[in-house]
């Protein structure tokens, strides 16, 4: 098998033993992500909140965790809900009634991958290749 679980470094134990309140981390986690920036991340779960292909971040700050639809604008002024979890996204078309835009039912646009493929270092760490 390719894989195996990271292990953490540094102490394991946390807490404060006045207050009553410690405990121990576990020894590893799911995922060790290594930044484009330099260094690198732990993360215990793939999840859209925690880890995301570079440009997927959601345009909107939020106080708390990420919403996972979030309504985006694209460079070219088109208006579409994007899916955090499946990486799709949908156009928005005017309400004939109103100025409010909705969701299309019709035309679905882009794919997960839609940013770009994989680079042959992220391909390997990922074990595809």
């Amino acid at each position: 098998m390719c894989r195996t679980l990271p292990t953490l470094p540094g102490p394991l134990k946390w807490g404060d033993e006045d207050e009553g309140i410690e405990g121990v981390f576990p020894p590893s986690v799911a995922y060790k992500v290594k930044l484009d920036e330099g260094g690198d991340v732990f993360c215990h779960v793939d999840n859209y909140t925690l880890i995301r292909q570079e440009g997927l971040e959601p345009q909107t700050r939020v106080k708390g965790v990420s919403k996972r639809i979030e309504e985006r604008k694209k460079p070219d002024g088109t208006l579409v809900r994007y899916d955090h979890l499946t990486g799709q996204e949908r156009r928005m078309e005017a309400d004939s009634d109103s100025d409010t835009e909705r969701p299309s039912k019709v035309q679905r646009v882009g794919e997960p991958s839609s940013v770009g493929e994989l680079t042959e270092a992220q391909r390997k760490a990922l074990c595809l290749d």
